[in-house]
């Protein structure tokens, strides 16, 4: 998981939200930028797999 860390204080230093999801190794970012930048954001995490999962804006149905 040191890589994991290691991708979570990088995050962070370019002013991210980024946490350990759960036991790890799983990096969670948490961004609400720009279209652009979003899509710029797999280039700051080398050998890690991105996916933009959208976020339920209706609660529990």
């Amino acid at each position: 998981m040191p890589k994991s860390i290691a991708l979570i204080n990088k995050l962070r230093g370019a002013g991210i939200a980024a946490v350990l999801s759960g036991a790890g190794p799983s990096v969670m970012i948490l961004y609400a930028g720009d279209e652009s930048e979003i899509d710029q954001i797999p280039a700051l995490a080398p050998g890690f797999n991105a996916m933009k999962l959208a976020i339920a804006q209706g609660g529990v149905q």
